[in-house]
């Protein structure tokens, strides 16, 4: 399977990235990334199984904090040019004084 799987992985709709993440003796693992809010887990078993492969896992993977974080600022950094402003502070009450 090794280096013929990446493209079929790659070409399957919703795919944003393919990485090998293990490699054991006859055995090998990728790591697949959709585009946010695609389930392409069905996709990715039919590739696999109408590739002649075998398949003995398929799990979805969570965000560790710091990539959470990471995305989290990344999307803010890229929204600000486009944000609206925010609103101006409220006016502070002026106070009583001064000269008489």
């Amino acid at each position: 399977m090794g280096a013929q799987a990446a493209p079929v992985l790659q070409a399957i709709p919703g795919v944003t990235r393919v990485t090998a993440a293990d490699h054991r003796t006859g055995i090998d693992g990728f790591e697949i990334e959709s585009a946010r809010g695609t389930d392409i887990r069905r996709d990715i078993a039919r590739a696999v199984v109408n590739s002649g492969w075998g398949l003995l896992e398929l799990r979805p993977m969570g965000m560790s904090l710091e990539e959470i974080f990471l995305q989290v600022t990344t999307d803010e950094g890229a929204a600000a040019p486009g944000a609206a402003p925010e609103p101006p502070a409220a006016p502070q009450p002026e106070t009583p004084g001064g000269v008489q």
